[in-house]
């Protein structure tokens, strides 16, 4: 159906322990969804695309017994998806080599958010946007773009969308946040966030808390590079959930799959690692 609230129905019963995995192009083949259902995953990250391709990716990825979020951009709206004459969206100008040539219309926009009155605005776009992808068969949507926008309309724009998709799944990409926007935000307000653990350094203390500011709110799902054996180990420790960007073919699969065996079974439990070592140690002890 197009109703957004049935839409939670395809995800796992659990949030916890999810295991996503990210495509780079919208034109998913039979075989990328067989491989990432047979290395274990849970969910397919799609990037946002038409309606038809949405459809033909939910249907297969339903096929296989997976879920589909697909991404919605916040901060980059492209100029179709844009009612620049509403006043709410601005054109963004187009890249150029010369800066001697006057700026030319993009292909993109992004919102006013001056005001509540445009947070509101902006909240029933996107709830256009997630109904529209729930109606094609999704989940629900990864919100990316959030560190781009104003952080004190973040909280209302969430608690404005979560109010009006109340069965849709909303994944708040999280990474780059300001930890004060994040303290902001009502706990279960979405349904899964992001931590900045890429750019983390092995040992530097603010990955704890921000960890501690991100499960307050949500679920916290880990980037992971399948490829680097060690750090995504640990990363998938310190996970509610793990995701891991994929190429096309499976290159990487065999170190995903092993990553979710290995996380989901003994002796790692169910829950997320904790810290035993002081921030800054040589060792990180879990």
């Amino acid at each position: 159906t197009g109703d957004a609230s049935m839409r939670r129905d395809n995800m796992p019963a659990s949030l916890a322990g999810m295991r996503l995995c990210s495509f780079a192009g919208a034109a998913l083949v039979a075989d990328d969804l067989r491989l990432a259902a047979d290395a274990g995953f849970d969910v397919i990250v799609m990037p946002g695309s038409a309606i038809t391709d949405v459809q033909r990716a939910c249907a297969a990825a339903q096929a296989h017994g997976m879920a589909v979020l697909v991404d919605l951009p916040l901060d980059r709206i492209p100029i179709a998806q844009a009612d620049v004459a509403s006043g709410l969206f601005t054109p963004l100008p187009a890249p150029v080599l010369d800066p001697r040539l006057p700026p030319v219309p993009g292909e993109f926009a992004s919102a006013t958010l001056s005001g509540a009155g445009d947070v509101a605005a902006f909240a029933g776009w996107a709830t256009r946007q997630v109904e529209a992808m729930c109606g094609a068969g999704a989940s629900g949507v990864r919100m990316t773009g959030l560190a781009n926008l104003p952080g004190d309309a973040i909280p209302g724009l969430l608690g404005q969308l979560r109010a009006q998709t109340p069965g849709a799944v909303l994944f708040a990409w999280t990474q780059g946040l300001a930890w004060d926007t994040l303290q902001h935000i009502e706990p279960g307000i979405v349904d899964l966030v992001a931590s900045s653990f890429p750019f983390w350094d092995g040992q530097a203390s603010w990955l704890w808390t921000e960890l501690s500011l991100l499960r307050r709110i949500a679920p916290v799902v880990i980037p992971v590079d399948a490829t680097d054996g060690p750090r995504a180990a640990l990363g998938a420790m310190l996970a509610d959930g793990w995701l891991a960007g994929l190429a096309h073919g499976g290159a990487v699969m065999p170190g995903a799959g092993a990553l979710n065996r290995m996380r989901s079974g003994a002796p790692f439990g169910p829950g997320p690692g904790r810290l035993l070592s002081a921030p800054g140690s040589a060792v990180t002890v879990l």
